[in-house]
C-alpha cells in the first residue's frame, strides 16, 4: 500500500497524492487532477508544497487540491469520508469516546458541517477509503 504524504507546518501542507488510486479518487470527486507524473514507490523528498487555509476545512481542502487542483470538491470529500465511517465503526470504537457510535460522533462533533475540523477519526477513515498509509510530520523550525 503506498503512502499519502502530508506535512503540517502551522497549517496543513499537502505534498503529493499518489496517482495510482485514480479509480477510488474518481468515485470521491467526479473531477480528476491533471497527471503529474509517475507514482513513487518509496517516500522521497517532496517536489513542493501548497499552503492550505486553516479554516476548519483544511484536511478536506488539502485533499481536494491534491486530487483536483482546486478546493471546490472539499464538500464531496468530506461527505465521502463521513459515509465511509460506518463501515469502520468497530475499528474506530476506541477513538469515539465519549460517543457510543459513529452516528453520535458525526452529530456531536458536527462533522457533517462545513468548517468543522477533521481529526484522527477522519484521517483513519480517509486512509481506509483511499487504501493508503498516511505519514504525517511536523516541521518545528
Amino acid at each position: 500500500m503506498p503512502f499519502l504524504q502530508i506535512v503540517a507546518v502551522e497549517s496543513i501542507h499537502l505534498l503529493e497524492l499518489l496517482m495510482n488510486h485514480k479509480q477510488k479518487i474518481k468515485k470521491i470527486c467526479h473531477h480528476q487532477r491533471p497527471k503529474l507524473g509517475s507514482p513513487t514507490t518509496e517516500l522521497t523528498v517532496p517536489k513542493g508544497s501548497t499552503n492550505i487555509p486553516g479554516d476548519g476545512n483544511c484536511l478536506f481542502n488539502a485533499l481536494s487540491h491534491a486530487i483536483t487542483g482546486s478546493y471546490i470538491q472539499q464538500n464531496f470529500i468530506r461527505l465521502a469520508i463521513i459515509r465511509h465511517m460506518p463501515t469502520m465503526e468497530n475499528w474506530l470504537r476506541s477513538w469515539l469516546t465519549p460517543y457510543n457510535s459513529v452516528k453520535e460522533y458525526i452529530a456531536g462533533e458536527g462533522m457533517d458541517k462545513n468548517y468543522t475540523w477533521a481529526g484522527d477519526i477522519e484521517m483513519l477513515t480517509m486512509a481506509d477509503l483511499l487504501n493508503v498509509y498516511i505519514c504525517i510530520g511536523h516541521n518545528l523550525k
